[in-house]
């Protein structure tokens, strides 16, 4: 008889508790990817340190963290432009004189058609 009242209060402890139980699971589940993730990201960023192709995109990759900084690590390498400033050429534009509005010459006309219906139907009881 005791494990009978045994097994009746555990399951509703359980059931009460289930929804803080789940939501701690999945709280712990996240918190968990986003550490991995965290790992892999800096694992990759290691392993491509002397790559310039990946230094080219390094800036892309890293926005995400760059705005959750305090501040900036004076410790951090400087990072170099990827094209110099003499690099390119400068392009002159001018403003075009003038009314340059399309303007349709065509007339459209559109006829409204009646509703067309095929098919007879009726209902099914």
């Amino acid at each position: 008889m005791g494990f009978l009242l045994f097994l009746i209060i555990f399951f509703i402890v359980v059931r009460l508790a289930w929804p803080w139980i789940s939501r701690k699971l999945q709280e712990k589940a996240a918190r968990m990817m986003a550490e991995r993730m965290q790992r892999d990201f800096e694992r990759q960023q290691r392993q491509h340190q002397g790559d310039p192709f990946f230094s080219m995109f390094s800036s892309f990759f890293n926005q995400g963290q760059a705005s959750r900084r305090q501040s900036p690590d004076p410790s951090a390498p400087v990072r170099r432009k990827v094209f110099t400033r003499d690099v390119g050429e400068y392009v002159e534009y001018e403003d075009l004189e003038g009314n340059y509005h399309y303007q349709s010459t065509e007339t459209r006309t559109v006829v409204e058609e009646s509703q067309i219906s095929d098919a007879e139907w009726e209902e099914i009881r």
